[in-house]
């Protein structure tokens, strides 16, 4: 498990790819929804990075709160500016999936 896990969201309109599942950061009311980075040609359950969210989610859930590194989210409100928003704590995963354009169905985290 690494040091720590670093969630960057992008804010509405400035993705450089077409992302059906937008990121929902309501920093007042503490609650995070975040989108793995699984793309049509990298599945979510063989990226990296959802491999690690998925593990500190298991950690969590099982009661190993000493495996789970400290989650740290970052919002990029605009290009070349990124703000710290503050830790996560890991509470709920769930598989759902989109469609690209083409019609390919892309599970993600």
């Amino acid at each position: 498990m690494p040091a720590a896990l670093v969630l960057v969201s992008n804010d509405s309109g400035i993705s450089q790819q077409d992302d059906p599942l937008e990121d929902t950061l309501a920093i007042n009311t503490g609650h995070i929804s975040y989108w793995g980075d699984a793309k049509a040609s990298n599945p979510y359950d063989e990226f990296i990075q959802n491999r690690k969210i998925k593990s500190a989610f298991e950690s969590a859930t099982a009661g190993q709160r000493e495996e789970v590194p400290p989650i740290l989210v970052f919002r990029k409100p605009e290009s070349g500016v990124v703000e710290f928003c503050g830790l996560c704590v890991p509470n709920h995963l769930e598989v759902r999936s989109y469609y690209t354009a083409s019609g390919t169905q892309v599970p993600n985290y």
